[in-house]
């Protein structure tokens, strides 16, 4: 017999109500034909003279017509009738993006999520979920309740129906990291002489810092291996991580000048004569004094 393989359910329901012209039937004796048809799948079909109709469920049924004459002679002819489903379902209530604190001491948050609705013309045949982002899963179902890692997570689920039909529908969920970074200065004063010759030293200290939940930017000013003045400095030091939390510590740092200026005197005797009429002279010498710092103060005593 013949196929008809272009059938769709009609809109919202799992069947397609169709329309099939009778056979004609001849008999060479018997004019009057009894015409009887069935399904192999138990579809009703109702109608009469030269049409049956029916709601034909998806997938193949075949439409079985039997003519019998007066003599109970029978004749038989066949129809194949196929349905399409190509509706797709529906995922309705999808939960609204989430934004949870993580669990204190912990790098997760956990949370309770609502259910969507899937629904379709015909049968849901599966629902799978995926997470990708800040935490990555998949499996089947809908969850219920789930652990997320600090950041960004985007759930997605896809419904499906038998004949391969889908629908989605995605949310975010994000967990704060609430907690600042651990910073650690140095606890015991810096305190340095001068390298030989500067008016300061090259300071090499040591300033850690950690986090349960990220990477962390650590910013010491001035940094270490700077080359610091004679006197205190404040070093102040900022660790950050990647939710923008933030803690910071400070400490001193002293460089003392150790190095004694250097003078020098005229290294040979100086005599000179008297001024006219004078018991004495003026008398001119140079007298010279470095130092590592610039602004040393020179004094000279005169011997009596």
């Amino acid at each position: 017999g013949d196929t008809f393989d272009n059938f769709v359910t009609d809109p919202g329901d799992c069947t397609a109500k169709i329309v099939i012209a009778s056979p004609e039937w001849e008999d060479a004796c018997d004019n009057n034909v009894n015409d009887d048809v069935t399904t192999n799948n138990g579809t009703n079909l109702s109608g009469g003279g030269n049409q049956v109709m029916g709601d034909f469920p998806v997938g193949t049924t075949i439409v079985t017509f039997t003519g019998t004459d007066n003599s109970n002679n029978t004749g038989y002819c066949t129809i194949t009738v196929v349905v399409h489903d190509n509706e797709a379902p529906t995922l309705t209530d999808c939960p609204q993006n989430i934004t949870v604190p993580a669990i204190p001491g912990l790098c997760e948050g956990i949370v309770q999520l609502s259910l969507p609705v899937a629904e379709d013309n015909c049968t849901v045949d599966s629902i799978t979920f995926s997470i990708t982002g800040a935490t990555v899963l998949s499996g089947t179902g809908f969850l219920t309740v789930q652990n997320f890692e600090v950041g960004v997570s985007t759930v997605t689920y896809t419904v499906f129906d038998l004949e391969g039909n889908s629908a989605t529908c995605s949310f975010t969920v994000t967990v704060t990291d609430l907690l600042p970074p651990v910073i650690v200065c140095p606890i015991i004063p810096i305190i340095v002489d001068n390298d030989p010759g500067e008016c300061g030293a090259i300071v090499e200290f040591n300033v850690t810092a950690i986090d349960l939940c990220s990477p962390v930017t650590l910013v010491v000013t001035p940094p270490s291996g700077s080359f610091f003045p004679v006197g205190t400095t404040t070093v102040t030091a900022v660790a950050t991580d990647q939710s923008g939390n933030s803690s910071t510590c400070s400490f001193p740092v002293t460089v003392n000048d150790v190095e004694d200026p250097v003078i020098t005197c005229p290294t040979s005797p100086i005599e000179v004569n008297n001024d006219p009429g004078e018991c004495g002279a003026n008398v001119e010498y140079l007298v010279t004094v470095t130092d590592n710092c610039p602004s040393t103060n020179v004094q000279i005593d005169y011997g009596g």
